[in-house]
């Protein structure tokens, strides 16, 4: 793994891998910012930034391709009257990091002060966090489209059905196994609203659920909404169309919470938790 580390540029932030290597910016207020690459056998490699332009440090690093594991450690004060909670100690995800490596694995380890002392949270943890941490990896943006063009739907016909991605063929009956619960199972015919133009599919990020909610078997799930688009032009004058006209019976509010529910049931094979 490469042991050399460049000056690099600021933006854009995140890791950018090119024909040499890749290009890593983030942004903190901390003292000193420490890019750790991790390999596959979870050995790390530490190299100081020490280029920084405004809160934005940056370097660029030889040899490094997509698939690189990596995170950062900061350093400064850990003054907690004041909210300063600088810990070397404890591996950072890069916020702009487009996808992460292995899960989070919840411990004492995680938390920058020692839990359960006396001090409350002024004693400070100087215990390594990286095994428990997931890891950002450097991808490559680049993807090919093939056929595939943006739709262009006028705004006055479209209608949009914003839905939990997994949660929408998790139990579906009528989608093969294999496809419930993917981006795959959206696609299947029974999963088709007539009136629907537009999914809006939640979730598309990583999260990580509460060591509490873990050991309480809490889940938590997100409700689905359809949603009109603004229904005005740039001159005040209202949209209309035969889709709007059908729309304006199915939201209105009398309505909406039964038309929903029906929804769900017949489409969706779901009793349909709303927060209406």
């Amino acid at each position: 793994m490469s042991a050399t580390i460049l000056p690099g540029r600021p933006a854009p932030l995140g890791a950018t891998p090119g024909p040499q290597g890749t290009n890593f910016a983030v942004s903190s207020n901390g003292d000193e910012v420490t890019l750790c690459l991790f390999s596959a056998d979870g050995s790390e490699t530490r190299l100081q930034l020490a280029e920084r332009d405004g809160d934005v440090w940056h370097g660029f690093v030889p040899g490094v391709a997509p698939g690189q594991a990596y995170g950062y450690r900061v350093s400064g004060p850990y003054d907690r009257p004041r909210g300063q909670r600088y810990n070397p100690a404890k591996l950072l995800l890069d916020p702009y990091a487009r996808a992460l490596d292995g899960p989070l694995h919840w411990s004492d380890t995680l938390f920058g002060y020692v839990v359960g002392a006396a001090e409350t949270d002024l004693a400070r943890d100087d215990r390594d966090s990286a095994p428990g941490m997931p890891k950002g990896v450097v991808i490559d943006p680049a993807f090919t489209w093939g056929d595939d063009r943006l739709p262009r739907t006028p705004w006055s016909e479209t209608v949009i059905y914003e839905v939990h991605a997994k949660g929408f063929t998790a139990q579906h009956p009528d989608v093969p196994p294999g496809l419930r619960g993917t981006f795959a199972g959206l696609c299947r015919g029974p999963c088709v609203v007539i009136f629907i133009v537009t999914i809006h599919s939640q979730k598309l990020r990583a999260f990580a659920r509460h060591a509490h909610k873990i050991r309480c078997s809490i889940h938590f799930h997100f409700v689905v909404r359809i949603r009109q688009p603004a229904r005005k032009r740039l001159d005040g004058n209202t949209l209309s169309s035969p889709i709007l006209d059908l729309c304006n019976r199915f939201f209105d509010h009398r309505h909406t919470t039964l038309l929903i529910r029906k929804i769900m049931k017949v489409f969706f094979r779901t009793p349909g938790k709303l927060a209406c």
